[in-house]
């Protein structure tokens, strides 16, 4: 009986490892990359902002298009890399309903909300307008190895012909991709 045993144990044991090995396979997987120079880091004053356009009167703004309240929003770029040349700049947010150009505004009317207005934000130029759909980027150039500063602005604008007044709130999500 105990003869019986042992061979039955055995036997188990015997396709128990030949079922291991059986399903096993290996795989050599080789991984590669570049370690680059050519990036800067956001200073950490400029990486959340909150820019106050300030107060506007519904007047101000006389319809579609109309803009007011114009403001810089500073980005830093510090610890820039020596292989530094550029910067692909891409904004991107939630459109007007109204007018797919502006970032529109996240108060809603029924808790205190402006209506009609928007917010334009501009590349570094201070005319071209990047789009909340981020389709539109900018190439900046930046000087390798010191610190490099952009200078962005944003201002209200009508997206409707006639404005209420009230709070006004949107983001700006911004990328940034070295050259």
């Amino acid at each position: 009986m105990m003869n019986r045993l042992t061979r039955a144990t055995a036997l188990m044991a015997l396709m128990a490892a030949g079922a291991t090995q059986a399903a096993s396979d290996t795989a050599t997987i080789t991984i590669t990359g570049t370690v680059l120079s050519n990036t800067c880091t956001i200073d950490s004053s400029s990486a959340v902002q909150n820019i106050t356009l300030g107060a506007i009167s519904d007047r101000d703004i006389k319809g579609k298009g109309t803009t007011g309240g114009k403001k810089d929003v500073v980005i830093k770029l510090t610890n820039c890399g020596a292989g530094t040349s550029g910067v692909v700049v891409r904004a991107s947010g939630t459109p007007d309903a109204d007018d797919a150009l502006a970032f529109a505004n996240a108060r809603v009317q029924e808790s205190g909300g402006a209506t009609g207005v928007g917010v334009y934000f501009f590349q570094t130029d201070g005319t071209t307008k990047f789009v909340p759909a981020g389709t539109i980027t900018q190439t900046s150039s930046l000087i390798p190895s010191v610190d490099n500063t952009l200078t962005y602005k944003a201002s209200f604008v009508g997206t409707k012909d006639a404005v209420t007044a009230g709070d006004f709130s949107t983001v700006v999500n911004m990328t940034f991709d070295y050259q």
